[in-house]
């Protein structure tokens, strides 16, 4: 088994191991969008309540505390959450299913990253990000982790400058 195997594997137990400690065994009702203070498993995304958000992109909220806000994105075929930035929340996304494009500039640096299943992207705070889902086909689901939340904002920035 190579290491990049390995490390997948390693995270999505590490993942599972999180979640079930910080929401199982309860298994959550068809809508419930945020646990109650007891454990909670959500066994079906696609059960929880999501808002339209952005363009074309709808978000579900799972979980939030002061420290992290744990938010499903689904992004439709050309979705994208625009140019932003935060001042002191990190953004975490992990793509649960299709691709994700993340483009972001720190300095003068301009960076598109794709991101298929499995994949994490990091973006520490005040760094100008958008991501798109550029697919015109398929839906691209991920995992939106905020940290810290009680700080959080969304500061509309211009778009990152076009890849020559």
């Amino acid at each position: 088994m190579d290491l990049h195997v390995v490390g997948s594997l390693w995270f999505r137990h590490a993942v599972v191991r999180r979640v079930t400690a910080a929401f199982g065994p309860k298994i959550a009702d068809q809508g419930d969008a945020m646990p109650t203070s007891e454990p909670t498993t959500i066994l079906d995304l696609s059960t929880l309540h999501y808002d339209a958000n952005h363009v074309s992109a709808h978000k579900a909220l799972v979980h939030q505390t002061d420290e992290v806000r744990i938010n499903v994105y689904v992004l439709e075929p050309g979705g994208r959450i625009p140019a932003h930035r935060h001042s002191a929340s990190w953004d975490i996304s992990f793509v649960i299913e299709g691709e994700i494009e993340a483009r972001f500039t720190a300095g003068t640096t301009l960076r598109t990253v794709r991101c298929g299943k499995h994949a994490i992207n990091l973006v520490p705070p005040g760094t100008v990000h958008e991501i798109a889902n550029v697919s015109t086909s398929l839906p691209a689901k991920f995992l939106l982790i905020q940290s810290p939340s009680r700080s959080f904002d969304f500061v509309k920035s211009e778009p990152a400058p076009a890849t020559v």
